[in-house]
């Protein structure tokens, strides 16, 4: 009698099962049936949120959805970030991640992440224009030289800001002061715009960002912009030099934006949401609002080549974490 039991218990689950899956593929088809909800790690105002603002509003026309924007910073991008690897792996809630999402687990002991296994990557959107910049009345150097005998003259004076400990701007500042034997101290912020009003004001002394935050201000003077940490000048900026050029040849660094979602997305739904910020970003409307912040993303990577992209790329940031020395404040 247990045989044909257990054959028939066999055949409900199969039954089962194969009913189960065309109501997901449907679901999935369908999608999305709501709002999506795009969450930024970080404060409103920096780069990142510019770039979730821009793609939000040219996704709402793909996916026929508002698209809304949830600032949620913190504890290094670990807020956001924690949030949206506990949130259900439907595609209404992804997050916009950077180098510092990446770097998160390796410099908080407390981090309930892991950033290949919990999440599912959708689309490497861009690549990100970073640089060194000073408030020329509290640093008048002309250029990366005098920067760097300014910092060894007094090596307890200056203050750098940064959108948050472990962001990429921590690393790259914590490197160059490895590379070039100076010191300068770290102030973290909530974001990246607060840190760029403490720099205009002469709170702090200096920044690694992207140009994005820093350009305006550039051109009215308020700040001083030194060099790029690109291994190739950028036509945004082409007088300006790069820190290769400038003498720190071991410092070429060029963080990325992309979009990512918790593990266990539905391919379906994986590879609607990844075609349509692809193609929400090249449109040239939505390209030339990016180009003005100073983002590349004329070559998004599609998901598969997301995948392969983020482990590498997780060990180069926990590899510069280390030669960098860098700790949390």
């Amino acid at each position: 009698m247990q045989k044909p039991l257990r054959r028939s218990l066999a055949t409900l689950i199969a039954l089962a099962l194969g009913a189960a899956a065309p109501i997901s593929a449907a679901r999935a088809a369908d999608y999305p049936t709501r709002p999506v909800t795009v969450v930024v790690p970080y404060a409103p105002g920096g780069q990142t949120d510019a770039f979730a603002r821009i793609m939000a509003e040219a996704l709402r026309e793909s996916l026929g959805q508002p698209v809304i924007v949830d600032n949620k910073p913190g504890a290094g991008t670990m807020i956001g970030s924690e949030y949206v690897a506990r949130a259900a792996p439907d595609g209404y809630t992804i997050l916009v991640a950077t180098p510092g999402v990446v770097v998160a687990p390796s410099l908080y002991n407390s981090t309930k992440y892991d950033v290949v296994k919990d999440f599912q990557p959708i689309t490497l959107a861009c690549s990100i224009l970073m640089v060194l910049s000073v408030n020329p009345n509290k640093m008048p150097v002309k250029d990366v030289g005098g920067f760097i005998s300014a910092l060894k003259a007094n090596p307890d004076k200056y203050f750098y800001g940064t959108a948050g400990a472990g962001s990429s701007p921590h690393l790259i500042g914590e490197w160059f002061k490895k590379l070039t034997g100076t010191q300068m101290t770290h102030v973290a912020f909530k974001g990246s715009a607060p840190a760029v009003t403490a720099l205009l004001s002469g709170q702090i002394d200096l920044m690694f960002d992207a140009y994005a935050s820093q350009a305006e201000l550039a051109k009215s003077g308020g700040i001083k912009i030194l060099a790029v940490t690109s291994d190739q000048r950028s036509d945004l900026i082409p007088d300006v030099p790069t820190l290769k050029e400038s003498g720190v040849t071991d410092l070429v660094v060029l963080p990325w934006t992309g979009v990512i979602a918790p593990k266990g997305l539905d391919p379906a739904v994986t590879a609607r949401l990844d075609t349509a910020i692809r193609n929400a970003l090249t449109k040239p409307s939505v390209a030339e609002k990016l180009a003005k912040i100073g983002l590349d993303c004329k070559k998004p990577m599609d998901s598969a080549q997301f995948k392969a992209f983020l482990a590498p790329d997780v060990q180069m940031w926990k590899n510069m974490l280390s030669i960098s020395g860098a700790k949390l404040e």
